[in-house]
């Protein structure tokens, strides 16, 4: 049986809108071209551009891609041994260009479309993480110089996807949650998360909506949230005086009185909220002619609501 009480989800636009700005501002323009030592395999350096915007496809790498031989995991661990799994997805740039500077002078030119597979981790804050990628539309260059070109762009694309700041759970007065499930599916990330008291998340059967950025509220915790402000809405009226002259009374009267007993719950229909509460008023008159002032206590105490 599915159980979350909050949910975030972001789709694949609102992350490559981050991107998108980024290639675009000559201030961090930096980030998608570089020259990067080498020292190995007679390659003294390598130069490197993104020449089109990375591109977000929040979809997990197959088996297939995941287990191609041409799939490089320049990582420290390796190949992951959870691979491919649903906290994968993928970036592809279009166009890379890069010059492989040999010894002796010789240099290396070509174009490539890398496909980089990233996962999510939890560290404090949700962090995106380059895994591995493949290399498309490669010219005939040897597969120590792709290992080298792995090697760099997996820096640099984590450099990236450093720059995205993803919360663990939304922050929400008063409540406590569990740490979140992560999930890639649909074209989105998806981070659920149960109240402390409610057990473990399952999202395993949960259709989530087609939505660029959301959030999504569970009955309970909708529940929690608004019991609380129960107590804002209990109000005592104060004494007050009042000296009033008018067409239909000239006089002075007093309220006493307040709301107590109130309550704040769902209605049976999202996302409509029912809330009441006793209101009691005490009228003291000073008129000998009286139209108007109970409608005027009333409406007095229904404005706390």
């Amino acid at each position: 049986m599915s159980n979350y009480d909050l949910a975030l989800i972001v789709d694949a636009t609102t992350f490559n809108k981050g991107l998108q700005q980024a290639f675009s501002n000559p201030q961090t323009k930096s980030l998608f071209s570089g020259s990067q030592t080498v020292g190995s395999a007679g390659i003294t350096s390598l130069d490197w551009s993104i020449d089109t915007c990375p591109v977000f496809n929040l979809t997990p790498p197959t088996a297939a891609q995941w287990n191609d031989p041409a799939t490089f995991f320049p990582g420290p661990g390796g190949k992951p041994a959870n691979g491919p799994s649903d906290q994968m997805f993928q970036i592809s740039i279009t166009t890379l260009s890069f010059t492989l500077n040999q010894d002796g002078g010789g240099k290396i030119p070509g174009t490539c479309s890398p496909l980089i597979f990233a996962q999510l981790s939890l560290n404090g804050d949700v962090q995106l993480q380059t895994v591995g990628m493949q290399f498309g539309n490669v010219p005939a260059i040897t597969g120590v110089m792709l290992e080298i070109m792995a090697s760099v762009l997996y820096g640099k694309v984590n450099q990236l996807l450093g720059g995205y700041k993803i919360p663990h759970t939304i922050a929400l007065e008063g409540q406590k949650f569990n740490d979140p499930v992560m999930q890639v599916a649909a074209g989105h990330l998806i981070l659920a998360s149960t109240l402390s008291t409610n057990g473990t998340v399952d999202i395993s059967q949960v259709t989530f909506p087609a939505q660029a950025l959301g959030i999504l509220l569970s009955r309970n915790l909708l529940s929690q949230i608004l019991a609380s402000y129960a107590s804002g809405i209990e109000q005592v009226l104060d004494q007050q005086n009042v000296n009033h002259s008018g067409s239909n009374w000239t006089g002075s009267y007093s309220i006493n009185g307040g709301i107590s007993g109130a309550k704040v719950a769902l209605d049976s229909a999202l996302p409509a909220v029912d809330v009441s509460a006793n209101i009691s008023a005490e009228v003291k008159l000073g008129v000998a002619w009286w139209a108007v002032p109970a409608a005027c206590a009333i409406e007095a105490a229904s404005n706390l609501l």
